[in-house]
């Protein structure tokens, strides 16, 4: 069997788990290709010791028990839908299974406004902290309040937080 956490947040921990059987009581492999790029994954059971919070373990050279439960954890950087591939294999024969895992778009927002008061005629100066954990480009769009025409601005943001400066005249 194989089960996805879905839908989940883009830059948010998933995680995908199953359990296999083989009636040969081989050491067992399971890999999984994640679907986004990133390299595909592989861990061998039974397990010598609980597995750590991702899923990894240290192998035991032994059979695996009837039925023997697995999983694993990845982050997705981007929203999408992804096609996970899970193969059992047990040395002779693979077991592929396949599930989507749907990811969810983590809106930006833009916090920590501040403003400094300016007598007439003087520099104005607005801050302000922008949150993009996808990293897409997004645009702002400043409204001094003063008659003229609005600031609109066109980020590519790589990273978080993006920084932008603009010190019109009033």
């Amino acid at each position: 069997t194989v089960d996805a956490t879905t839908p989940v947040d883009e830059g948010a921990v998933t995680r995908i788990s199953g359990s296999f059987t083989d009636p040969g009581d081989d050491a067992m492999a399971v890999t999984i290709d994640w679907g986004d790029g990133s390299p595909a994954v592989s861990q061998n059971y039974p397990c010598a010791a609980p597995p750590a919070a991702d899923g990894t373990c240290g192998f035991l050279v032994a059979p695996a028990a009837d039925p023997t439960d697995w999983f694993r954890t990845h982050v997705y950087d981007d929203p999408g839908t992804y096609t996970v591939t899970v193969t059992v294999n047990d040395g002779t024969e693979s077991t592929v299974r396949e599930v989507q895992q749907v990811v969810r778009p983590v809106l930006s927002s833009f916090s920590s406004l501040g403003n400094t008061a300016i007598v007439e005629g003087g520099t104005a100066s607005l801050t302000g902290l922008v949150r993009n954990p996808s990293g897409a480009p997004f645009e702002l769009t400043v409204d001094w309040g003063d008659g003229s025409a609005p600031l609109e601005v066109s980020w590519p943001c790589t990273g978080t937080p993006c920084v932008f400066n603009d010190v019109p005249t009033v």
